[in-house]
């Protein structure tokens, strides 16, 4: 969620006008790769390489289980983000996408890989910082958590993060990321549930270090399509309190989330930016559940 359109939530690390795209909003971010168990996860103490989505395997025994492109309009940042997720035999799960914008203006790529749980997770990022190129290690599990900046011929830096008891991991400007609260098995219809966020955006000087979500689920519905058949659609919704680390900026963000019953994402709705996932724009009609109606404001004694 990382800030602004995070749209990861996303919108807010990015900045003001990230914080739109919310998290993309989302959020975000970051350590020991053995422990994640997920896999052969590249040494957070090297350059991650580049990659491409062309639908082969990252490793052997890997299957397919989702691939998409989620199309994100509205507000500052639109754009376009290229995913394929991948489970192993035994549950690891592994994500890539890439976001490019309308204009064209930047790339960049995310990979998250996770134990089985979905507790345990090894995440990198590639983008750019003005002229500086960006590389981040983001390493997480339940009790902690930190995030490697490499940028440009600086340093390297080291932050950690708010990870407790779990959380999830950011990179703005993607969307895809603050899906992965759907997923969660402890989620429950009508009950509220706080999820943390770490993160960095992947295209601004953007950090998150202790999001913290309240997600609700809504329930589910039947949906027709226009060749007839029937999906069940689940409803989301989270606001979440982020801040960035390097200027100070606070801002509470708030989304309509929407995925089949498979956890695969298919809509998502904030404020300023809606992304809708190709080949679902039927999905267009759907209607966003009010800030004020999923979380009212307590009542005066």
């Amino acid at each position: 969620m990382i800030i602004a359109t995070n749209p990861i939530r996303t919108a807010i690390l990015a900045s003001a006008v990230a914080v739109a795209v919310a998290a993309a909003v989302a959020f975000a971010v970051p350590v020991r790769a053995a422990e994640a168990t997920a896999g052969d996860a590249p040494s957070p103490s090297s350059p991650a390489p580049g990659f491409e989505l062309s639908g082969e395997t990252p490793a052997k025994g890997y299957v397919l289980v989702d691939r998409g492109v989620m199309v994100m309009r509205g507000g500052p940042m639109e754009r376009r983000e290229m995913f394929e997720t991948w489970r192993a035999p035994s549950g690891e799960r592994w994500q890539r996408s890439i976001v490019t914008p309308a204009d064209g203006s930047y790339r960049v790529e995310g990979e998250w890989r996770s134990d089985a749980t979905g507790l345990r997770q090894a995440v990198r990022g590639r983008g750019a910082i003005a002229a500086d190129a960006l590389d981040l290690a983001i390493e997480a599990q339940p009790g902690r958590s930190a995030l490697t900046i490499r940028r440009g011929a600086r340093e390297p830096e080291i932050l950690d993060g708010a990870c407790t008891p779990d959380c999830f991991v950011d990179l703005s400007p993607s969307a895809v990321a603050m899906f992965a609260m759907t997923r969660d098995a402890r989620v429950e219809v009508g009950k509220s549930r706080e999820f943390r966020w770490v993160g960095h955006a992947l295209n601004a000087d953007s950090v998150l270090v202790d999001g913290v979500a309240r997600f609700l689920r809504l329930g589910e519905q039947q949906v027709r399509r226009p060749d007839g058949s029937l999906l069940t659609v689940r409803h989301d919704v989270f606001e979440e309190n982020v801040s960035d680390l390097r200027t100070g900026f606070r801002a509470k963000v708030y989304f309509n989330l929407w995925t089949d019953t498979a956890g695969r994402p298919l809509k998502f709705a904030s404020s300023r930016t809606v992304g809708l996932r190709e080949g679902y724009e039927d999905l267009a009609e759907l209607a966003p559940m009010p800030r004020e109606s999923a979380f009212p404001a307590p009542t005066a004694p």
